[in-house]
């Protein structure tokens, strides 16, 4: 348990606030919860983290009672307070006036941790007109929003927006000169590297490697145009694993046809959504983010560094977090045979990982957002 207690330790926790000013004490975190997506597991995480693991701080979920989200909270205790977050339509006052009941009955120093542009923009709307006003922190998982009018009319208000991701980050920064943007690297839990580090397994080995994705089926995954690059470079690899549900049944089958359009149904292998992370890592080789749309930090990356495995990303998702890492990053077909023989296989030090992508960086970012709000 080595590296849980290098998460819990280190700066006395238990003593003192991890800020200067302005302790927190209950982090509420805020999430539509529309789907049970990457930003969710991110949220999810820092929010158990929280709630387990640092002394004197305490976390609770708002997001809609019925949602996968909330399932996921009350299987390890974190309590969940039921809100809805619609789209536009007549719902959005009555839901407005929802979201403020519930943040009446919170202490005032509790800070509202709000992860998209749509729970943000109720929960300011919710609080106008309190005499005592909950601080409230921008925690955004994607860069998509950055260019909305939403967010220039709403981020540039406040000290500080914390960002997963330094590609994401210097989006914001971007598109929203003045504004101080915190960047955060994505993480995984002490328990999560303890275990990828306890099952790690040697490379499958082999004349040609063989491949994995991680990701669910929906467009700009990016694995229709993987498919096609794979075909492009048929004796570069031997095995393409991909792991995700059918989250967009119609790109399940896009992804379907172009595997047999390009004579390939007999080495791409879909396994749907897989749990056992020990298994299919200890099955590839070398994993593919492939991702074309506008992604910040993939937790799979993380993922498959702590179980030894190195990874190839397309090119706007590499970033300098990476750097002295096993992360090579590729543009398309053209370029994917000399990725795959740039990457290094060389051994990982889990505790680095740990130090880079652990979550107290993250907490430290919100709290530090919560005191100069």
């Amino acid at each position: 348990m080595a590296l849980l207690r290098a998460h819990t330790s280190g700066g006395n926790l238990g003593s003192q606030p991890l800020t200067s000013r302005a302790p927190v004490r209950e982090l509420v975190f805020v999430d539509d919860a529309r789907i049970f997506g990457g930003g969710q597991r991110v949220v999810l995480r820092l929010a158990r983290f929280v709630h387990e693991l640092v002394p004197d701080r305490s976390a609770r979920m708002i997001c809609p009672a019925g949602s996968e989200l909330a399932k996921h909270c009350r299987a390890i205790g974190i309590p969940v307070l039921d809100a809805r977050f619609p789209g536009f339509g007549q719902q959005i006052p009555a839901a407005v006036r929802e979201l403020r009941r519930v943040l009446a009955d919170l202490p005032t120093d509790a800070v509202l941790v709000g992860s998209s542009l749509r729970v943000q923009v109720y929960a300011h709307a919710a609080e106008l007109g309190r005499r005592e006003r909950h601080r409230i922190v921008h925690f955004l998982v994607e860069q998509d929003s950055a260019a909305r009018l939403t967010a220039k009319l709403l981020l540039r208000r406040y000290g500080a927006v914390v960002v997963l991701g330094d590609t994401a980050a210097r989006t914001y920064q971007e598109e929203l000169p003045g504004i101080d943007v915190l960047p955060v690297n994505n993480f995984l839990l002490p328990e999560e590297f303890a275990v990828a580090a306890a099952h790690r397994a040697r490379p499958v080995g082999g004349k040609a490697p063989v491949l994995g994705v991680l990701a669910r089926l929906f467009p700009g995954k990016g694995v229709v145009e993987l498919v096609g690059e794979l075909a492009a470079n048929p004796d570069a690899w031997s095995q393409l694993l991909v792991a995700g549900g059918r989250q967009d049944e119609s790109y399940a089958v896009e992804v379907e046809h172009r595997i047999v359009a390009e004579g390939l149904d007999d080495r791409v292998r879909l396994l749907g959504h897989v749990t056992d992370y020990e298994d299919f890592f200890g099955k590839v080789d070398v994993l593919v983010v492939p991702s074309t749309g506008n992604e910040g930090q993939p937790t799979v990356i993380v993922e498959a560094l702590a179980y030894g495995r190195p990874v190839i990303v397309r090119q706007p998702i590499w970033s300098p977090a990476f750097e002295r890492l096993p992360v090579v990053p590729y543009r398309d077909g053209r370029d994917f045979r000399d990725a795959l023989t740039r990457i290094e296989r060389a051994s990982i030090d889990p505790e680095e990982l740990v130090d880079r992508f652990g979550p107290m960086q993250a907490l430290e970012a919100i709290e530090r957002s919560a005191r100069d709000y």
